[in-house]
């Protein structure tokens, strides 16, 4: 520090030195960057080595492309054999649907020429008569006409004993069923209606709980709308 004299002394601040660079120094540490040689061009092929050439590349190619038309043809064979297929398929379904169509068409036309059986053994159940072989008429007690008669029969078969009717009753259920599965394929303005009505209709006739007149009528009905249909005109309304 310096010496107090009575003089105002102002301390300067020394700036650091900056370091010398020696340029050879760096040069030497540093290669300075080489520019890239161009590429050398290579030599040209001789005519016959052209012609190798150009042949070699052509059947490249070709193979290339002969690849590409296999790839394409397997493909559209993969694609064919799909739709074939599906093709099969469709229609082996559709072969099922008509074949079970038409077995439902055969049952139902078998039943169909059963319905005037079925009519006349309801008949029978219904007004306690039937003929027999010998043509005698035979009388049998009337089916249960009644919800208390219906009651009466399902109390009488818990305890073992059944009540008079109860055989005609469950005679007339099974009779009444065959008359709803032997409905008539029914064509026409009036189908809908005749459709609803016989079921009803053929439904009521096994109702243990319904009146035998009612269940008459109701046999008549079925009748009725029978007599609509006949085989000739294959079993549409007749007008």
């Amino acid at each position: 520090m310096a010496e107090y004299t009575g003089e105002v002394i102002y301390d300067t601040p020394q700036g650091k030195p900056k370091p010398v660079v020696n340029p050879a120094l760096v040069n030497a540490l540093v290669p300075p960057a080489v520019a890239p040689r161009a590429a050398a061009m290579p030599a040209p092929l001789s005519p016959q080595d052209q012609r190798a050439f150009d042949l070699a590349e052509a059947k490249r190619k070709a193979d290339v492309q002969s690849k590409i038309a296999e790839e394409n043809r397997a493909t559209a064979r993969k694609l064919e054999e799909e739709n074939r297929a599906k093709t099969t398929k469709q229609a082996e379904e559709q072969r099922a649907i008509k074949l079970k169509s038409e077995e439902i068409d055969l049952k139902k036309a078998k039943n169909l020429e059963n319905l005037p059986t079925l009519i006349k053994r309801a008949k029978s159940v219904l007004t306690g008569e039937s003929v027999d072989e010998t043509g005698a008429v035979t009388k049998a007690p009337l089916p249960t006409q009644s919800l208390g008669g219906s009651i009466i029969d399902t109390l009488g078969g818990i305890v073992g004993k059944t009540p008079q009717g109860a055989a005609q009753a469950d005679r007339l259920k099974v009779i009444g069923g065959a008359l709803v599965l032997a409905m008539p394929r029914m064509e026409g303005p009036q189908s809908d209606a005749d459709t609803k009505l016989y079921r009803e209709m053929a439904g009521k006739v096994g109702d243990e709980t319904v009146s035998i007149q009612r269940r008459l009528a109701a046999l008549d009905e079925v009748e009725k709308i029978y007599s609509k249909y006949n085989k000739t005109s294959g079993w549409k309304v007749v007008k």
